[in-house]
């Protein structure tokens, strides 16, 4: 038999890995290579609950690709759980000792004030001349 046919049927071991895209992509599971649309793309077969998503990627695209065993890839591929925030860090409840007023009536006074923290006083200044067109 031919070496050329061995290999080519030949069945690998399914490689597990963490792969990175550019554009802050990330995937997880069981990857592989398949020719799709005239070209070689990388496969992930992303683990479900109840089997696979497969998602396709080009190889220009790749950032990082981590190969790790299936336990390590099929918990990367979970969903990010959202944190579960205790009572302990909600806010204190509403006062009645705090002033309840709109912090943007009357700002007149605040805008003078930064106004004058900003602009030079020039009259005072003795490198300053007055310049004419």
């Amino acid at each position: 038999m031919n070496e050329n046919n061995t290999k080519s049927t030949e069945q690998k071991a399914p490689e597990w890995g963490i792969v990175e895209l550019l554009g802050h992509v990330q995937m997880a599971g069981r990857l592989s290579e398949e020719p799709r649309f005239g070209t070689t793309l990388g496969r992930c077969d992303v683990p479900t609950g109840d089997g696979f998503t497969t998602r396709y990627f080009g190889g220009n695209s790749i950032y990082r690709v981590t190969i790790t065993d299936e336990a390590t890839a099929r918990e990367a591929a979970m969903p990010a759980r959202p944190y579960a925030f205790g009572a302990r860090r909600a806010l204190p409840a509403h006062s009645d000792d705090f002033e309840d007023t709109n912090p943007f009536e009357n700002n007149d006074s605040i805008i003078e004030s930064w106004e004058d923290e900003i602009t030079p006083d020039l009259d005072d200044d003795p490198n300053f001349t007055e310049m004419s067109l």
